[in-house]
């Protein structure tokens, strides 16, 4: 009995050793501007996971009866991040757009304009999702996929 105690405690300081490895380094990613660069849509799955079950069944029905072309003026409508090579930023949804300036700093974003300034922490990035959100609101979260 004591030493399936013993057992289980020492697992259960190397999985919190594991956690808290695998914590810091998910804080410590170090992103390029390349990887970042490119124009980022909100995700489907963003767009549904927003909606109650009814909405969902009614949505999914909609939209994967559309045609190729018709799926993608929709998409063309969700909001999205298009961040240039060359440091700017346009920020849009449909018809309206931002332009600021962006930086990349270890795992965050740092976007100008001339209203604000935002620090967007990056919280997954590969090459077709980018998963970012604010520090201080870590649940929530947006879903963006490369175009």
């Amino acid at each position: 009995m004591k030493k399936s105690a013993l057992l289980l405690g020492q697992l259960g300081a190397m999985l919190l050793l594991f956690v808290t490895h695998s914590s810091l380094w998910a804080q410590q990613q170090n992103y390029t501007p390349t990887q970042l660069a490119g124009k980022w849509i909100l995700s489907l799955e963003q767009v549904r996971a927003s909606m109650n079950a009814s909405s969902r069944q009614t949505f999914d029905h909609d939209y994967y009866n559309l045609s190729p072309q018709e799926q993608k003026a929709l998409r063309q409508k969700l909001p999205f991040f298009n961040f240039q090579a060359n440091g700017v930023v346009v920020l849009g949804e449909g018809q309206n757009l931002f332009t600021g300036n962006w930086q990349l700093q270890g795992n965050n974003i740092r976007i100008n304009n001339l209203a604000q300034e935002r620090l967007i922490r990056i919280y997954e990035l590969s090459p077709q999702k980018l998963v970012i959100g604010y520090a201080q609101t870590p649940d929530q979260k947006m879903i963006l996929e490369r175009e």
